[in-house]
């Protein structure tokens, strides 16, 4: 192996990347975030009644967890067989790199998915029902047969009505 792939190296450019990477997963879905391309926008805004609710879990990003735990595992296989002949090292650092990647992908849905909970709501202007799940806002108690805003186009946001 060259010289610039050294242990070190390897080691940094996972971090580096698991850093880069786990900043990508942060997404709110909470009504209460306003992602910047949301910012002043103009964005309808319809009324409807609260029918019912339902907690759920917002299942996590396990695309981040396989990318991060590959890179990890294939920087421990890697080093585990420092000693060993270029096909062994070889063979150890793709082994490892397809573990840390099955480890990763489940420890990236434990560890992102989300507190949520499914709306199902009589719309105003139309009598349709609709369901629309969105993260759970420790701040907002939900009951039937309120009233709610939902306020955006494609993503929707909704909010208690407060007149």
């Amino acid at each position: 192996m060259p010289n610039w792939f050294n242990g070190s190296l390897i080691v940094t450019v996972a971090l580096l990347s698991g850093i880069a990477l786990t900043g990508c997963s942060t997404t709110s879905q909470r009504p209460d975030v306003v992602g910047v391309n949301e910012a002043q926008r103009v964005q309808k805004v319809r009324f409807g009644t609260l029918v019912e609710f339902t907690p759920v879990r917002i299942e996590g990003d396990r695309k981040i967890g396989t990318i991060i735990g590959g890179l990890v595992g294939g920087v421990i296989g890697n080093q585990a067989t420092r000693s060993q002949g270029d096909g062994t090292r070889t063979a150890a650092t793709a082994a490892g790199a397809v573990a840390g990647g099955i480890a990763g992908n489940a420890a990236g849905k434990v560890l992102t998915g989300k507190k949520g909970v499914q709306l199902l709501i009589k719309m105003d202007e139309t009598g349709d029902l609709i369901s629309i799940v969105q993260e759970e806002d420790p701040d907002v108690t939900w009951s039937p047969g309120q009233a709610v805003m939902l306020i955006g186009d494609v993503k929707i946001r909704v909010i208690p009505r407060t007149s």
